[in-house]
């Protein structure tokens, strides 16, 4: 492992408040921390698509944001990030103006909602989602 390697260990360590869990065995953490342990086990290898199923179900309201914003500076940074949420106000919450898509389920229906909120026919936007794969 080099110096660049062990940089953005200590980086996203830092980045999902982990610094005091460096030395825990995962067996003894909660399950919000080892969640965050997880999400930074995956930001270490810089994956170009980021897909996360409720990486916040398990977390308190202030690491929920701290997730959040690790998952939209992983975006920013060039990187596609999928998320898959059931609390849509969380976007919002960090001001997630680069979110272009949310698609929202009810009752075996689905409709993709643009970043302005105009539903998206669903073959659009499977189309859409499908580019960024």
């Amino acid at each position: 492992m080099g110096e660049a390697d062990r940089e953005i260990i200590d980086r996203v360590i830092r980045q999902s408040d982990l610094p005091a869990f460096r030395d825990c065995a995962f067996n003894t953490l909660s399950g919000g921390e080892q969640a965050r342990v997880l999400l930074a086990r995956a930001m270490v290898t810089q994956p170009d698509i980021l897909l996360s199923d409720e990486p916040v179900s398990a977390l308190d309201p202030a690491h929920q944001l701290d997730v959040m914003n690790l998952l939209r500076q992983h975006f920013e940074s060039g990187h596609s990030v999928i998320v898959a949420l059931h609390d849509l106000s969380l976007t919002t919450a960090i001001g997630c103006s680069s979110c272009t898509r949310a698609p929202v389920s009810q009752k075996d229906q689905r409709k993709w909602y643009s970043s302005n909120r105009n539903p998206l026919p669903c073959d659009l936007a499977l189309t859409l989602s499908s580019d960024n794969l």
